[in-house]
């Protein structure tokens, strides 16, 4: 084989990241599992108390909730679908990494050319991978539709022409397919930056309820700052207004002076509803009025006081794990586009400028006889992990 682009290398690095990737399921899930929660103490909470109905930053506060909830919706089904194509592209160089390190005589008993695994034993072609870089051609033709085989520059073989045409055709498609895995290496690649782009898609969800979630909880509190002050306000203008009518009576009774005018003052005030009254009359339903917005802002608020969104659990821990993890996830997906994207296409471009039968060279499938073990344990892990992803469901 060639010594190219290591995939045993490259599969490695690729598993660091799909167990970072892992981690965005179990984010998401965490956040998605409180929003429901959240969702389900509004409409309690509403049940129980109608008049927060009337609170007009309600909606508001339900968009808040079910915009977040859709994102994480949206980014599992990103990250399912991203898993399924990642499955793909590391079932593919498996199954080539197995087919090359296959024994010969399994791979003779494989496609029915049984009786030749004794000759090419003898030769030395232990496993597949040796055979994908045996010449494979016929010399000459013999009698009964035999010929005689060029297996290297030492090894000839005779074969039947139907066992040289399936032999080479099987060789031929492994080359092929493993001619094919630097692409397979771009796709995995690809998808490792749409992950991070998800990831950072969450983030961005999640930084902006915080923002909303704020800017809804000032303007509840505000207003039921302002409604207490006004109650205050209105509260002593009755009181002083009822006061400069008792001082008005007192000074009509020592004086005696005026006092058929007063009585006649006091009349049109109680026909007319003039400041005496009418003040008394408004301050106390100014009064009542500003008791209400106190009340229901302070249902409103303590609503907010116990959703997970409006929490500090939320708006610093939870935000502060994103942003590590969408960190993390960036890098790793930078890390394997900076090693690998020149070689792979260094790799494609040689193998562009040469014959199908060595291309397989340019690709390192895997580099000692003890790694085929290790290789296989890191696919286990990379498929446990996308087993994850992709039953990952909200």
């Amino acid at each position: 084989m060639g010594r190219g682009v290591n995939v045993a290398e490259f599969i490695q690095q690729a598993k660091d990241f799909s167990s970072e990737n892992k981690r965005s399921t179990k984010l998401i899930a965490d956040v998605k599992d409180k929003v429901l929660k959240d969702r389900s103490k509004i409409d309690e909470f509403e049940r129980e108390n109608p008049r927060i109905s009337k609170w007009r930053g309600l909606p508001d506060l339900k968009d808040l909730n079910r915009d977040l909830f859709e994102t994480c919706k949206s980014c599992a089904e990103d990250i399912r679908e991203n898993a399924e194509n990642q499955k793909k592209d590391y079932r593919y160089i498996l199954e080539a990494i197995v087919e090359a390190k296959r024994s010969v005589p399994d791979f003779l008993q494989k496609h029915g050319l049984r009786q030749y695994i004794s000759s090419l034993t003898k030769f030395g072609y232990e496993d597949v991978e040796g055979l994908l870089d045996a010449e494979i051609e016929k010399d000459c033709d013999l009698a009964d539709n035999r010929c005689r085989v060029v297996l290297d520059e030492e090894n000839r073989l005779e074969m039947g022409q139907n066992h040289l045409e399936a032999l080479t055709r099987e060789i031929d498609n492994l080359r092929q397919q493993i001619a094919n895995i630097p692409q397979r290496m771009k796709n995995i690649i690809s998808s490792a930056d749409k992950a991070a782009k998800t990831s950072q898609k969450f983030l961005n969800a999640c930084q902006d309820t915080v923002d909303r979630a704020r800017s809804l909880k000032d303007k509840t509190e505000t207003p039921r700052q302002g409604a207490t002050r006004d109650i205050a306000d209105v509260a002593g203008t009755a009181v002083a207004t009822g006061l400069g009518a008792v001082v008005l009576g007192t000074a009509a009774v020592v004086t005696g002076v005026g006092a058929v005018a007063a009585a006649g003052a006091a009349v049109t005030s109680l026909v007319t509803g003039g400041s005496v009254g009418g003040a008394l009359v408004a301050g106390a339903a100014a009064v009542g009025l500003g008791a209400a917005a106190v009340a229901l802002g302070t249902l409103a608020s303590a609503l907010l006081a116990s959703l997970f969104l409006f929490s500090d659990l939320f708006q610093r821990v939870t935000i502060e794990a994103l942003k590590n993890h969408q960190r993390d996830m960036d890098e790793k997906a930078r890390r394997l586009e900076r090693q690998w994207l020149n070689e792979i296409h260094t790799c494609v471009t040689m193998m562009e400028s040469n014959n199908a039968a060595v291309k397989h060279k340019f690709m390192e499938v895997i580099n000692l006889p003890s790694s085929v073990g290790n290789i296989r344990s890191t696919f286990d892990t990379i498929f446990e992990n996308l087993d994850t992803l992709t039953s990952f469901n909200i």
